[in-house]
């Protein structure tokens, strides 16, 4: 005989049951959201942009041409012959690297601390400091962008006269940066066209927005045959707790540790020739 207890059983036991086959079912239609809204290419992914590298452009020695040569020899030998090896040593002067191991003294016995000539108003006169100068065009994600000085900045950096875009030395935050892409981008490319100069060449550096180039830093050459250059780019957001970890664990850099106030050797270089 079924009792009146027995019914308030199974109703309770019915409705317990009901609650958490309901509550297992909501867990399961929330996860099932969130994680579609994590992924899904129609919702959160699809605002999301990425910073493109910063990208470099340091100018390096190529050849000595005749205005060079014409102007050493009318402004410190007034026409006379110029001395064996002068013109080597005032274009590594002018292209002063890290490394100084081509300058060789020697060749400037009789003449001052710079042989004889103002280093600085000979990059000035020789070297571009605007990208007006030899760049040709820029596209970016396939677009054409008019203005180059928009986008490269001129630096004098450890490798010497350079031009950086892309780069926290120039933007107060990663927010400001010109050069970023979506989801929806299919075209992530940037296309440099570049006006072939006599007395100096180029180097490329792709390089994180938080680095520059420097000494040690990988470059890749820039030369007349067009060139294509595929990088793989990982971005990582981290909390501000990384940071007290040490670089080499972390692999990474924050904004804060990318300006170095280490002296650098061509600072030190330039000031101890005089310029």
């Amino acid at each position: 005989m079924i009792t009146a207890g027995f019914i308030l059983f199974l109703i309770c036991l019915l409705t317990v049951s009901g609650w958490n086959m309901g509550s297992i079912f909501l867990i399961m239609f929330t996860r099932f959201n969130t994680d579609s809204t994590s992924i899904g290419i129609r919702t959160t992914y699809i605002r999301w942009s990425n910073t493109f590298p910063s990208v470099s452009i340091c100018l390096i020695k190529n050849k000595i041409t005749k205005d060079f040569s014409a102007t050493l020899k009318k402004r410190v030998f007034e026409d006379k012959p110029l001395i064996s090896g002068y013109e080597r040593n005032i274009i590594e002067y002018l292209f002063a690297t890290s490394d100084g191991s081509s300058i060789k003294e020697e060749y400037c016995k009789a003449l001052n601390s710079t042989c004889g000539v103002n280093i600085m108003e000979l990059r000035k006169e020789f070297l571009p400091e605007s990208c007006e100068h030899f760049f040709k065009a820029i596209y970016f994600a396939g677009v054409p962008l008019n203005d180059c000085k928009t986008i490269f900045k001129y630096h004098v950096l450890e490798m010497g006269n350079c031009f950086i875009s892309n780069n926290l030395i120039d933007y107060k935050n990663q927010n400001h940066l010109p050069l970023k892409y979506s989801s929806l981008d299919k075209d992530r490319s940037l296309k440099l066209v570049l006006q072939n100069g006599k007395l100096y060449k180029y180097q490329l550096y792709i390089h994180s927005p938080e680095d520059m180039p420097y000494f040690n830093t990988v470059g890749y050459a820039i030369n007349l045959r067009r060139t294509v250059y595929n990088f793989n780019i990982e971005e990582i957001h981290n909390t501000e707790d990384v940071i007290n970890e040490a670089v080499d664990q972390r692999m990474c850099k924050f904004p804060s540790e990318s300006i170095s106030t280490i002296f650098k050797y061509r600072s030190a270089l330039l000031q101890y020739y005089g310029t």
